[in-house]
């Protein structure tokens, strides 16, 4: 299979979706996904699974509950997602 991700993207998704895991304004749902994702990240991630953290990171990022500078980062990796993602199936 191929790598979606390479060794420095994985270590800073995995960094992203930890800390929204410790997000304690962020509704337990999105903490508890985030937590989740952030032990499944790796090089050979499926694109379904890929496509699950970008609709999460989209998710968390459409509020304000969380920082600015966190919500940019969970933006950013929400549409790098979906074209790495989109990449692979055309």
């Amino acid at each position: 299979m191929d790598q979606l991700l390479d060794a420095h993207q994985t270590v800073d998704l995995t960094k992203l979706l930890g800390a929204l895991a410790r997000q304690h304004r962020l509704a337990r749902v999105y903490r508890d996904e985030a937590s989740y994702w952030a032990t499944q990240v790796r090089p050979d991630l499926d694109g379904d699974d890929a496509e699950t953290i970008a609709w999460l990171l989209g998710e968390v990022a459409s509020g304000y509950i969380i920082s600015e500078a966190v919500r940019e980062q969970a933006k950013d990796w929400a549409g790098r997602l979906e074209r790495l993602v989109g990449a692979t199936t055309a």
